[in-house]
């Protein structure tokens, strides 16, 4: 039986003569009186609960032992089955409870089985005196040693001392969810700000960063002050302490001690908890409902410092790098009621862009003046945004409603030159829920920059603009104005990146595993699977996210090489899995066992940065790897070459070209961004000059008039295809030179069919010049240069690479003529259009070192030349070329292709191998199906068919019309849905 006792009541009574004046409201007054004696391993506590209205209280025990209660004067025992609760029917006025609650020695100091006389902190968070289960006004009183201080939440207190002893007397004016109490030795100090009593309690040796808290802390309530609105109370206590969280209450902010000399802690860490004392501390968000309170506060944290610049951008982001890293592996199918506080933070910021920040700061201040000290939940704080560009809008309700995150996927982002103006084709994907909304974008060129906006309103969407500058940038969403997920040209790789992860690999080297016992049982509890370094495989690596520790084992020197780790006594680096570039791995490198003890339990809070160095505990230095800002593709525009030892840009290197006749510029066939660097020049060099001739070796001398009449607007681009038999002569994807060829007939610049006829080089590889026969003698030159010791000896090493085995000497001799009839048909030009600067494309090999077609023009015409290469090889000497480029690779827009093998046959083109998977296969083409007509268009043989197809990309759907055999004499139509 409980049993009430006349000591109790006597000090029950005296708590309530010494109570401050009863709030006017219904809450329930909660006089309590505690006892704290550091030598004894509990706390004793005394409470008077004064019930106001018409309301039932329920009470939660918590940690503590309840000795006595009584309710209303009479002794009270109705405790439900597990002894944790009761509950007081409506009409209660008073409830006396004697209780004590122990002391665990975990929240003692480090909790390390510390003597109980050794003890100099006591926390008590939670379930240290019993709950009501609803907001109260509190009155603490609180009785402990002369040389201890106390800290809770009050509005006012004072603490006189008598016979060793210190009675703290906290009042605090709001009903509050709950108090907190943080006991210990400290060195305190208080000063006065705009009204507001600053207190701050440091551990001895720590005081000297009182200064800098001050500063901090000051200027954190200005800025609040002058966003959302006075400061909720008439004081601040900040106390050291040793738990690992942070801890912010009505007026109190607890800061562990290992990030007291943290900057992290003085900067967003601190800034964090004053903004909750706004929102979480004055606004509650409500027992048990969702914490909107919390991504408020993360957004404030980053609005101060110029949200709309880069500072909030990179705000914003590290939002959404960590909302991506919590959310890693688990199923984000939750609205926002239920989300984490990165996707509350992240509407409240488009809510802000909605709206206008004067009329969100309006709102905020408004429900700051209305709803202090109360529950707000979500619906009650949506009230305070209506109307029009509030939360009742559409595009913004989206944000609120839809599960996940905006999934937006860049298929394709393409540039062209077409029609006198450069072409900018995105496809985009939203993948998921389908959002309506407003993409930034910025497009950068040579001359500046172009912001604009593209509508976003559906599954796909296919965007085109034109622009007088070649694009060399693309940036969407570079500021972070949107939820979403993050792209990979932008997504850093950091510590959440792998700490998110579940069941992935530890390899560790077994001589140092004891060193690392501490890391290793923290990722075992997680899931995660441990390998000795001397077992694991490269199938091992590539199934997701790896752990290293210490970069001593030989997989990880394996894999990158020996990299050491910074000098440290813990040093963490995370970058991406180089045989799984889309994971994580991270090595920690430890000096000693007890730095990374230390260090530990900590990691995860800087989990939003690449690489983190602790000492003793404390993170000393932090590097963020932040990739791209925004959605980013590249169209480079520039390219360093080599002239004798100097780096020029391109600009530098036309304006020092612009006075040469000849212009050679060397290609890759197949590389994208080396027609690029033709067409850069080119156009540079056309301003600069006017007078222009192309040379191209992509087409055969006899289809000259065909070029001519392209260039002046007499044929077509597919009638010049298909006159000068490209599709069969050169194969290479026309989309590479199709920039080029579209300028020069812009300009009416003459383009020259370089090549020697492929039937001649045929001959010559297969049986020398001596099997030509004298019509084919005609066409070719009649002075051939077949000297030359290092440009034989270099097609010896050219020939070496073919998989045919050819007779050398033929084959040197039809290089030679190619090469000869190249030089030759330059030089006719020059002298058929005198004056022109002239330039020459074809393969670097023809152009390397001068001895394929340079030296040759040199000797036809002693005109003056300079070479350019775009990447030479390996090979690379001062005498490769005048200059070298090296471009960055760019994707380039290829023709789409049916993925079957077809042949010209009498029937029509016809179908063979079927590939599977490609889009003939999946539309269901057969091999023997005759291709009669793409959409409107007839088809007869492969030109027709590669004309046809060759403006569609991946995406586009055509209509194939095919005629196909039916047992075997009849013959029907077939009309093919077929998606590229």
């Amino acid at each position: 039986m409980i049993k009430f006792s006349l000591k109790t009541l006597l000090l029950t009574l005296s708590i309530l003569s010494a109570a401050d004046a009863i709030h006017a409201g219904n809450e329930p007054v909660y006089n309590l009186r505690v006892r704290l004696d550091p030598t004894r391993m509990y706390l004793e506590g005394w409470a008077e609960v004064i019930l106001r209205g018409d309301s039932a209280a329920r009470f939660t025990a918590g940690n503590t032992k309840i000795s006595t209660i009584t309710v209303d004067g009479k002794e009270f025992r109705d405790f439900t089955e597990d002894g944790k609760e009761f509950n007081v029917k409506k009409g209660v006025e008073k409830v006396l409870i004697h209780y004590t609650t122990p002391v665990r020695r975990e929240t003692a100091g480090t909790g390390k089985g510390i003597p109980a006389g050794e003890i100099d902190e006591l926390t008590f968070l939670k379930g240290w005196y019993p709950d009501p289960g609803m907001n109260s006004l509190y009155n603490l009183t609180v009785e402990l040693p002369a040389a201890w201080d106390a800290v809770s939440e009050s509005e006012k207190s004072h603490s006189p001392v008598a016979g060793g002893m210190k009675t703290v007397k906290f009042t605090f004016s709001g009903p509050v969810p709950g108090i907190t109490l943080q006991a210990g030795k400290y060195k305190s100090r208080e000063e006065l700000f705009r009204g507001i009593s600053i207190k701050i309690f440091f551990h001895s040796g720590d005081e000297k960063l009182w200064n800098e808290y001050f500063g901090t802390v000051t200027r954190n309530i200005s800025i609040y002050e002058n966003l959302i609105g006075p400061f909720p109370y008439k004081s601040l206590s900040i106390a050291e302490y040793g738990g690992d969280e942070t801890v912010s209450s009505p007026s109190v902010i607890l800061l562990p001690s290992r990030l007291i000399k943290s900057s992290g802690a003085l900067e967003s860490g601190l800034r964090h908890e004053i903004i909750r004392q706004w929102f979480g501390n004055y606004i509650f968000a409500g027992r048990g409902s969702w914490d909107w309170t919390q991504g408020m506060a993360l957004f404030l944290e980053g609005y101060w410092n110029k949200p709309d610049g880069r500072e909030g951008a990179l705000q914003r982001k590290k939002i959404i790098t960590a909302y991506e890293g919590l959310m890693s592996g688990n199923d984000d199918k939750a609205g926002l009621p239920r989300a984490g506080y990165g996707k509350a933070a992240m509407f409240f910021h488009i809510l802000r862009k909605s709206m206008g920040a004067e009329k969100f700061f309006t709102a905020l201040k408004k429900a700051l003046s209305e709803k202090g000290f109360q529950n707000t939940g979500w619906d009650d704080m949506a009230a305070y945004f209506p109307g029009i560009g509030g939360v009742n809008d559409p595009a913004l309700r989206q944000w609120l409603e839809n599960s996940g995150t905006l999934t937006l996927k860049v298929h394709h982002i393409h540039l062209s030159y077409r029609e006198g103006a450069y072409q900018l084709d995105i496809r985009m994907e939203q993948a998921g829920p389908v959002y309506n909304f407003m993409l930034p974008a910025r497009v950068m060129t040579g001359r500046g920059g172009e912001s604009f906006e593209i509508k976003v309103d559906k599954k796909i969407i296919n965007f085109t603009r034109r622009f007088a500058e070649r694009p060399v940038k693309v940036l969407l969403d570079e500021n972070y104005d949107l939820m979403r997920r993050l792209d990979s040209s932008e997504k850093p790789m950091v510590i959440l990146s792998l700490l998110s992860e579940r069941n992935q690999l530890i390899v560790v080297p077994g001589e140092v595993k004891d060193t690392y016992s501490s890391v290793i049982k923290m990722f075992m509890k997680k899931g995660w699977r441990m390998k000795d370094d001397r077992d694991v495989l490269n199938s091992d690596l590539k199934t997701g996210a790896v752990l290293f520790l210490s970069s001593s084992g030989r997989t990880y020197q394996r894999l990158f090489a020996g990299r050491k780790s910074a000098d440290a006594g813990v040093s963490v680096q995370v970058t991406k899995n180089p045989l799984n570039p889309e994971k994580a791995a991270m090595v920690i490198d430890a000096r000693s066992e007890s730095e990374l003890e230390k260090a530990a339990g900590i990691i995860e809070k800087y989990g939003s940065y690449s690489r983190v160095l602790f000492k003793n505990g404390e993170a000393v230095s932090r590097e963020r790897a932040w990739e791209n800002m925004g959605i980013t593709r590249l169209f480079p525009l520039d390219a360093n070459g080599l002239e004798t030892g100097k780096l020029l840009g391109l600009d530098g290197i036309v304006e020092k070209i612009r006075d040469r006749e000849v212009v050679f510029i060397g290609e890759s066939h197949t590389k994208y961004s080396h027609h690029v660097m033709q067409l850069e020049i080119i156009r540079r060099l056309y301003g600069l000059k006017g007078g222009m001739i192309i040379g191209m070796e992509m087409f055969q001398a006899p289809f000259q008039e065909h070029l001519d009449r392209y260039i002046g607007g007499e044929i077509s681009e597919g009638e010049l295809l298909r006159k000068t038999e490209y599709f069969k002569r050169w194969k290479y994807d026309y989309n590479l030179y199709r920039d080029i060829l579209h300028f020069a007939r812009e300009k009416k610049i003459p383009v020259i069919a370089l090549n020697l006829q492929e039937e001649i080089t045929k001959k010559v590889s297969r049986g020398g010049i001596d099997t030509l026969s004298s019509d084919d003698y005609s066409r070719i030159p009649r002075y051939i240069d077949m000297t030359g010791d290092q440009y034989r000896e270099s097609m010896k090493k050219v020939m070496g690479t073919h998989e045919r085995t050819y007779n050398f000497d033929n084959f040197f001799q039809a290089q030679v003529l190619w090469d000869e009839t190249m030089a030759h048909n330059t030089a006719k030009a020059m002298k058929k259009y005198p004056g022109k600067i002239m330039v020459v494309l074809a393969g670097n090999g023809h152009i390397q070192n001068s001895w394929g077609i340079p030296d040759r023009v040199k000797r036809l015409t002693g005109a003056s030349l300079v070479t350019i290469l775009n990447e030479a090889g390996p090979e690379v000497n001062e005498d490769s070329g005048d200059f070298i480029l090296f471009p960055d690779d760019i994707d380039g827009t290829s023709s789409p292709r049916l993925n079957v093998y077809l042949s010209e046959e009498q029937d029509g083109l016809t179908a063979g191998e079927i590939m599977k998977d490609g889009p003939a296969f999946t539309a269901g083409m057969t091999s023997g199906d005759i291709i009669r007509g793409i959409n409107d268009t007839p088809i007869s043989d492969l030109a027709d068919l590669k004309i046809a197809i060759l403006d569609f990309k991946k995406g586009d759907r055509v209509k194939v019309r095919i005629l196909r055999k039916v047992y075997f004499y009849f013959i029907r139509e077939v009309i093919l849905d077929l998606e590229f």
